[in-house]
């Protein structure tokens, strides 16, 4: 079964998927540890958690080092 994107090709996902199905079917058994990076992969494709929460990381520590240096300048100018 392959799953359609909208544009009538394989969702951008899918060889994520098979690459995990391919895991279970070599490991012989439904959630075997070996088989986890392949399960993360494919729902970090899905939901891009990893990558939302590495991004709001970011964004976080330019807001602290742009109120760090504002501050810093306050106290600079005496």
């Amino acid at each position: 079964m392959v799953f359609m994107s909208p544009n009538g090709g394989p969702s951008r996902c899918y060889n994520f998927w098979m690459d995990f199905v391919k895991c279970i079917q070599d490991e012989g058994s439904d959630d075997p540890p070996k088989c986890k990076p392949f399960a993360d992969d494919y729902l970090e494709c899905l939901h891009h958690r990893k990558y939302y929460e590495r991004k709001m990381a970011i964004e976080n520590e330019k807001r602290r080092q742009e109120a760090a240096a504002k501050e810093g300048g306050k106290h600079g100018h005496h």
